[in-house]
């Protein structure tokens, strides 16, 4: 077990709005800063969802960084493969002056929006620890 700074999933909330749309919520329990939470808005379908809960998780891992980690989500997707769901996100991350493609997964039985929260984390953990890192 490596002894680097984890950030954790601490919640994720969905709110439906009027005419069709949604609100998410995610929280990030951030070591040294403790929670860090971010929202997003999209469309109240499975997909909408999926993609407002990875765009708010974006949100709170530039925020647990101080803004030193830029991150830009470029799709979400729920593929049912191997007799489950498997969550995938891809964004363009960078952190200073170079960019690059990140993709993360997480396999979830059936609550989509934590599985995009999750697979956000996994594609970013990398650049987080070494940029948490350097804070402790």
């Amino acid at each position: 077990m490596s002894g680097k700074p984890r950030v954790r999933l601490d919640a994720v909330e969905v709110r439906v709005l009027s005419e069709g749309r949604c609100r998410v919520r995610v929280a990030l329990d951030v070591p040294v800063t403790g929670v860090v939470d971010a929202q997003a808005e999209g469309r109240d379908t499975d997909s909408g969802r999926l993609r407002a809960t990875a765009d708010a998780t974006a949100q709170a891992v530039e925020r647990a960084t101080g803004g030193r980690i830029g991150l830009e989500l470029l799709g979400v997707k729920a593929l049912h493969t191997f007799d489950c769901i498997l969550v995938v996100v891809s964004l363009s991350g960078h952190a200073g002056p170079q960019s690059e493609r990140l993709v993360g997964s997480c396999i979830v039985p059936d609550e989509h929006p934590r599985g995009a929260a999750l697979a956000v984390l996994n594609a970013t953990n990398r650049l987080l620890s070494v940029t948490l890192e350097l804070e402790l």
